[in-house]
């Protein structure tokens, strides 16, 4: 922090709260993870594999005009598991925006730490504490997962260390659980789930819909959104189902099930590896032709590729989409391909806007972290966000209220279709 090192508080905390926790990390991850610290000055566009973001970087501040000490970022997203094409969008949109905009920090310089959140609630506290206890960073952005999130909220509230998630949309993150210290830049799970409902009622059907999303609390939570909406229009839902998280291979029983009941609809919350299973086997059972497939995020640029001929006509509602018509989306998109040698996803997206919200904050305080409560209040205090997804504000829990986009999969493409509105968070 800017003119003060971390406080002997803050660390007793941290390190107090690991053992209070019980989620100290074992030496052959604290061996895997080692920081590099021979740390590059390249800029995003110097990574020379696309697939794949440099783990720690040090971007040099401008010259002249305020102080040129370094803020450590810790950047917690996956590395590893069905997640990791999610965590290297999210580290190339943090990283572009900051390698564009070296002279938007308050003259601060900015590096970062890049650490595996892995795919469970301890994994994630690990790796929290890791970046908070060994690399002192101060702060972080990230997450993908909604169960990480819930499991790391103390460690930022009661250690005064600010958050700012990337993705994960549990909704008591800014809800029940909020926090001074905690910001989003993604959605709510219930937002996005919400943001299709008066659309499938208005244009699929007004009965007859089969819900299905995994078993942890981002999928739970996106089919209650999207249920809140859809029957607050009037519709009817059949059948809601929760296979287990990270562990099915087969959807075969739950889209025999949809056959059974002569769903007319189907709403579905997948992302990742899951959507690419989910989406294919959906096809190879003879559902894509007679039963409409809507969801989110579902399809995205991520692994669309991989999903093949089985995502044709899938429809999806999320915050961003390829091919919003807007300057700002478009000088995005020509800066990441040309960066990165491949297209950016929503996920790149909230994490840009990450970097740019603490960008932000730091012009606010012209780049003075020391006072803590003053930088955060600066964060919150922030009136728009001009975003590639389009304008965006953060409601009084520090959630985005923002536009949502129905896209559809044609030849292989996910085509913007239509502006569903601006929805904010429906549960809080």
């Amino acid at each position: 922090m800017q003119g003060n090192e971390p406080s002997l508080n803050r660390r007793m905390f941290l390190r107090g709260a690991a053992g209070v926790l019980g989620a100290v990390a074992a030496p052959g991850l604290l061996a895997a993870c080692t920081r590099n610290d021979a740390q590059s000055e390249a800029s995003p566009a110097a990574d020379p594999d696309p697939g794949t973001a440099p783990e720690n970087l040090d971007f040099e501040a401008p010259d002249g005009g305020g102080s040129a000490d370094g803020l450590r970022v810790g950047l917690l997203v996956p590395t590893s598991g069905v997640y990791t094409t999610l965590g290297s969008a999210m580290v190339q949109g943090f990283n572009l925006f900051v390698g564009e905009n070296l002279d938007a920090f308050g003259g601060r310089r900015i590096e970062t730490v890049t650490v595996d959140e892995g795919e469970t609630p301890e994994s994630g506290v690990e790796a929290a504490q890791r970046l908070l206890n060994e690399e002192q960073v101060d702060l972080v952005v990230g997450i993908v997962s909604s169960g990480v999130a819930l499991n790391v909220r103390d460690l930022f509230d009661q250690g005064q260390v600010p958050l700012i998630i990337a993705n994960a949309g549990a909704g008591a993150l800014t809800g029940q659980a909020r926090s001074p210290y905690l910001f989003r830049t993604s959605f709510s799970n219930a937002q996005e789930g919400y943001a299709l409902g008066q659309y499938m009622y208005d244009n699929v059907t007004e009965q007859g819909v089969y819900l299905i999303g995994p078993d942890y609390a981002a999928g739970i939570e996106h089919l209650v959104g999207f249920r809140k909406a859809y029957e607050e229009a009037g519709g009817v839902v059949l059948r809601e189902s929760h296979p287990a998280f990270a562990t099915t291979e087969d959807y075969t029983p739950f889209l025999d099930e949809i056959k059974e009941i002569d769903a007319e609809a189907v709403w579905a919350f997948f992302s990742g590896a899951e959507a690419v299973r989910f989406v294919q086997q959906y096809a190879e059972a003879g559902l894509q032709d007679d039963v409409p497939l809507l969801g989110t995020p579902l399809t995205d640029e991520n692994w669309i590729e991989a999903q093949g001929d089985a995502a044709e006509g899938v429809r999806s509602s999320l915050h961003y989409a390829l091919d919003l018509d807007l300057d700002r989306n478009r000088q995005f998109v020509s800066a990441y391909q040309a960066a990165y040698g491949v297209m950016p996803s929503s996920f790149s997206v909230q994490a840009y806007d990450a970097a740019q919200l603490l960008a932000l904050g730091l012009q606010a305080t012209e780049g003075d972290t020391s006072n803590m409560e003053a930088f955060i209040e600066a964060m919150a205090s922030i009136e728009e966000i001009d975003s590639p997804r389009g304008a965006f504000t953060l409601d009084g829990n520090r959630n985005p209220v923002q536009s949502f986009y129905l896209r559809t999969v044609e030849d292989g493409e996910i085509v913007y279709t239509e502006d569903l509105g601006v929805v904010a968070d429906p549960l809080n």
